[in-house]
């Protein structure tokens, strides 16, 4: 077992090393689909983030084990990254990597808690009037991401945080073992907002607004990120229709 721990938290090393064999009785069970989350209080009262990441199939464990850095361990180090470039997202604890016979089996990221209450989720069935402002902050803030040079290979609503105090609105992202860091033009940028759930004026709004922070032209910059993100979508309900039907 590999465990690394942010020096800040060291006094919480044995709690952490027992992590693997206490997992499933540790706080409160938050997701528990692909990978599983719960929420627990470290002994020293911090609230932790806990993400266990599903043993992979067999070729994905070889490849894991010995050519490619495992998704909990792109994930600490990522957010680091993210920290170094002002960019919010929770601090990382540590993470752990459990092999067996020499591959890799499950694997753990440990995280602070994020106090923010919100997830781009909302606006999926949100009503934009009065929402405008979150909508052009979260535009503001994809361009900031953007111009240092970050690419969230995952930039869909539940991995953004958000919270609002005195109208000023406060990001965060979550799930970055994904990642890229390098310059994003005008395409790569627009490409990143396909995930995006809500309606088409919802995304145009969105689009002009980062074009706006990123001096790009941005009746351009609307059509791409729509073309994009219909692309997107369209290739989705294509894949869901045809599982449906093999089922």
């Amino acid at each position: 077992m590999k465990v690394i721990i942010n020096p800040s938290f060291n006094h919480l090393s044995e709690w952490i090393e027992n992590i693997p064999s206490s997992f499933n009785q540790l706080g409160d069970l938050f997701y528990n689909q692909r990978n599983t989350i719960r929420i627990a209080t470290a002994p020293d009262g911090t609230k932790i983030c806990i993400k266990r990441y599903r043993q992979p199939i067999f070729i994905n464990r070889i490849i894991y084990s010995l050519f490619r850095q495992p998704k909990a361990q792109r994930a600490y180090q990522n957010a680091f990254i993210l920290q170094s470039k002002n960019i919010n997202t929770p601090t990382p604890i540590a993470y752990i990597i459990c092999k067996k016979n020499g591959l890799i089996g499950y694997s753990y990221l440990l995280t602070e808690h994020s106090p923010l209450k919100h997830c781009m989720t909302e606006f999926g069935e949100c009503n934009m009037t009065g929402n405008e402002y979150i909508l052009k902050s979260f535009a503001e803030f994809t361009a900031q991401l953007h111009e240092k040079e970050i690419l969230h290979l995952d930039y869909s609503p539940g991995n953004i945080l958000f919270d609002i105090q005195n109208h000023t609105v406060t990001f965060s992202i979550i799930d970055i073992n994904r990642m890229t860091f390098a310059p994003v033009d005008m395409q790569s940028g627009c490409k990143n907002l396909c995930r995006l759930w809500g309606s088409s004026e919802m995304l145009r709004f969105i689009a002009h607004h980062y074009a706006i922070a990123r001096n790009f032209d941005s009746a351009k910059c609307e059509q791409l990120t729509l073309d994009y993100w219909h692309r997107f979508w369209e290739k989705r309900k294509y894949k869901q229709h045809m599982f449906s039907n093999y089922d």
